[in-house]
């Protein structure tokens, strides 16, 4: 299975910080094949796969899952699966339990939800 990952921590700040990181600063993000950083990933491919309409930047996804995830987001990931771009948003509620969940990055579908 071929899986590009890009990562986001989010900053003291919160999710806004990561969208401007982005979609604005030069950032290189690595490309997981196999789990080993293998290529780069550059915001240029990142930015055509949106103005392609292959996926939704960040700001659009997350105003799509306001209120839709178990808890606040403390980190987000872009993998490419076969072609396919999904956000996994790693979120934890107020009681602590950890949750990853999987977005279709075009769609805005919320494909799973797995209790860490």
């Amino acid at each position: 299975m071929f899986l590009d990952r890009v990562t986001l921590r989010r900053s003291p700040v919160g999710l806004c910080s990561v969208r401007r990181l982005l979609l604005g600063v030069g950032l290189s993000f690595c490309a997981l094949q196999g789990g080993t950083a293998d290529e780069k990933i550059g915001q240029d491919e990142i930015r055509t796969a949106v103005r392609r309409g292959e996926m939704r930047s960040l700001s659009e996804i997350e105003d799509l899952l306001r209120d839709k995830l178990p808890g606040e987001a403390i980190k987000v990931e872009i993998e490419r699966e076969h072609g396919r771009w999904i956000y996994e948003f790693k979120v934890l509620d107020r009681g602590g339990q950890r949750f990853d969940v999987y977005v279709d990055a075009r769609t805005g579908e919320i494909l799973e939800t797995k209790r860490k």
